[in-house]
């Protein structure tokens, strides 16, 4: 993703907040050694990852863009 457009007038504020941009890019090996770990390991991880998302508006917004997502695949309601 992207950084945030530049503000039109220096006065303005956006929105939501924006964390930093990830420097360091989830490789192949990342994802093997995530999917090689038990399940209640991998299960206690996203939900360690998403309980320290959740004060981040920018996080907020992505999981609204993804429930669309998923109801659009079939995941869903």
């Amino acid at each position: 993703m992207s950084p945030p457009a530049p503000l039109s007038k220096p006065d303005e504020t956006p929105e939501t907040s924006y964390q930093p941009q990830m420097t360091d890019a989830i490789t192949v090996a990342d994802l093997s050694s995530y999917m090689s770990a038990p399940t209640a390991e991998r299960t206690a991880s996203v939900e360690a990852w998403i309980c320290s998302q959740l004060d981040d508006d920018g996080f907020h917004q992505l999981c609204q863009d993804m429930e669309g997502i998923w109801r659009r695949v079939g995941f869903g309601r």
